[in-house]
């Protein structure tokens, strides 16, 4: 709980609380939430030692600090679930926070192996998943102190990305008519392309928030949320411009680099989908190839 308050605390408020915020949630409240809640004391205790882990140069010692981070996320889940059908006034805090660290550990547990594209997916559905019970009682969130995590957002402003930005969509939305050719391989159905339609919407916002507020929860959660469920059924088949999509938004997640529950998340996904997908795709991942490229050099994480 020591290294929580001190130094895990930061690096999931880096994240997610804008720095003219109440900086204080993670590293002071959530820890008095956790006195009064036993499923957040094991969250909270569980993502340190995971915090740990990923710090830990000895192999030894990492492989301990997994197992302990393991053991308190499992009881943590155990004792939580019970509390998703009875979210009140009196334990709805802890459970938002609760949700985070489910998400947190899901980010460091799944960072290394193989099938970096399947990992996200899994990944960004369990954050899908959370945030949708999450959002059941939102009004009540809204007016708690974690609304703090919600900086204000530009929606129904017609405002434009960078051009390089603009370049990426356009040329995922060329793609879209693409998917359902009949000379396509794997071509797809006219309701996939309204999947792909919505869901390079959905990346479009989360760009915008992105390039407005990075190191914000919203500059991470928008396109999971945004986007239809079919799409990760499409990531999960392979799909080219599925793949392309993800490749995209995990510039979001490179650019977030510095931070060591991003680490190299983007880098691996946005290298295995171009391994992965044919050449005349190319064009749909030019720039998230050239970012990875430009700053391959990557700065140390925030430990």
């Amino acid at each position: 709980m020591h290294h929580f308050t001190l130094h895990t605390s930061k690096t999931i408020r880096d994240i997610t609380i804008p720095k003219h915020e109440d900086q204080s949630l993670w590293g002071a409240w959530a820890p008095e939430l956790a006195m009064e809640h036993d499923f957040l004391l094991h969250g909270l205790l569980g993502i340190s030692a995971l915090h740990l882990a990923l710090c830990a140069t000895d192999p030894q010692e990492r492989q301990h600090r997994t197992v302990t981070a393991i053991q308190h996320h499992d009881r943590g889940l155990a004792l939580f679930r019970p509390r998703l059908g009875r979210i009140t006034a009196a334990n709805n805090d802890a459970v938002f926070a609760m949700f985070c660290l489910v998400v947190f550990h899901a980010f460091g547990i799944q960072r290394s192996g193989d099938a970096p594209v399947e990992r996200l997916r899994q990944v960004l559905t369990l954050l899908r998943g959370s945030m949708a019970i999450a959002k059941g009682d939102y009004e009540r969130m809204r007016r708690s102190r974690w609304s703090a995590l919600r900086p204000p957002l530009p929606f129904g402003l017609a405002l434009r990305l960078p051009d390089e930005m603009e370049d990426a969509l356009s040329a995922l939305q060329r793609g879209v008519g693409r998917t359902t050719s009949s000379s396509a391989v794997d071509a797809g159905t006219a309701e996939d392309e309204t999947v792909y339609a919505r869901s390079i919407e959905a990346l479009r916002e989360n760009l915008l928030v992105a390039h407005l507020f990075p190191f914000t929860a919203p500059a991470l959660m928008l396109f999971p949320m945004g986007s239809p469920d079919a799409y990760w059924d499409l990531l999960r088949a392979g799909r080219p411009l599925a793949l392309a999509i993800i490749a995209n938004y995990s510039v979001i997640l490179h650019r977030q680099r510095v931070n060591i529950w991003m680490g190299d998340w983007g880098k691996v996904v946005v290298e295995a989908v171009g391994q992965a997908l044919p050449q005349e795709w190319r064009e749909c991942i030019a720039w998230a190839t050239r970012e990875i490229a430009e700053h391959n050099a990557s700065p140390q994480a925030r430990q």
